[in-house]
């Protein structure tokens, strides 16, 4: 029984030793099953925005064209930074937001997000999910009544792959009287992806991933042998 005692007592211990490793390990592996694969130049995107424009109803309009005329339909993700509550330069959370067959999703409650197409006599129900060539993305504050002040910040990318195509920072002081062109500068961000924390990147590489493999399936051997010696054990004591 002292001996037996004593195998029960070195399998908890590694087990104990073991269990931190591969919850450690689980955090690596899950980001290397979604890999990055765009490593971007931002000095080199594949669209531009045209114009921004900040409206009286709170409205903030985005233009936008692309470089490559063969680009017809962009069906595109959005990540969009408002200013934080301090304004200036202070930055809200970052959100990546769809455009799908069921629409745009709303940043939030009081900021939505619509398409303003270009030709309005041919999608006067704005019923289109696609951003097409110059049109614009509408940021919508009109529920809160003024347009948040400080720095903005848009991106859009490619859904398949992640791959920016455009990107712009503005700042507005105020919501304006009447239509108002802001100044806007391209984002030297060259995975905004990764910046803001939609995907990971694994820290420790296949080592990670072999660890992973290796504290698992040793975790998995330990528990079977713990029970074994538990179920043993009580077959003894029973005969």
């Amino acid at each position: 029984m002292p001996k037996l005692g004593r195998k029960y007592q070195a399998l908890i211990v590694a087990i104990l030793i073991i269990l931190p490793i591969f919850i450690f390990s689980c955090a690596n592996v899950s980001s290397s099953w979604q890999p990055r694969v765009y490593g971007g130049d931002p000095t080199t995107p594949t669209g531009i925005i045209h114009t921004v424009t900040a409206t009286p109803d709170s409205k903030i309009l985005v233009r936008i064209d692309v470089e490559s005329p063969s680009t017809e339909y962009i069906h595109c993700q959005i990540i969009l930074v408002p200013p934080g509550d301090q304004g200036g330069d202070s930055s809200g959370q970052a959100k990546l937001l769809k455009i799908d067959d069921q629409g745009i999703e709303p940043y939030n409650e009081t900021i939505l997000l619509e398409i303003l197409p270009a030709d309005a006599s041919e999608h006067l129900n704005f019923t289109t999910y696609y951003i097409k060539l110059y049109d614009s993305l509408v940021i919508n504050c009109s529920i809160l009544g003024h347009i948040p002040e400080g720095r903005w910040i848009i991106f859009l990318t490619y859904n398949e792959n992640e791959v920016p195509i455009m990107s712009a920072t503005w700042t507005v002081n105020e919501t304006p009287v009447s239509n108002q062109s802001l100044t806007f500068t391209g984002v030297g961000i060259a995975d905004p992806m990764l910046e803001y924390g939609f995907v990971y990147t694994p820290q420790y590489g296949y080592f990670g991933t072999v660890l992973f493999f290796f504290s698992g399936f040793t975790l998995i051997a330990l528990i079977v042998g713990l029970y074994s010696i538990l179920k043993n054990d009580n077959n003894r004591k029973r005969a």
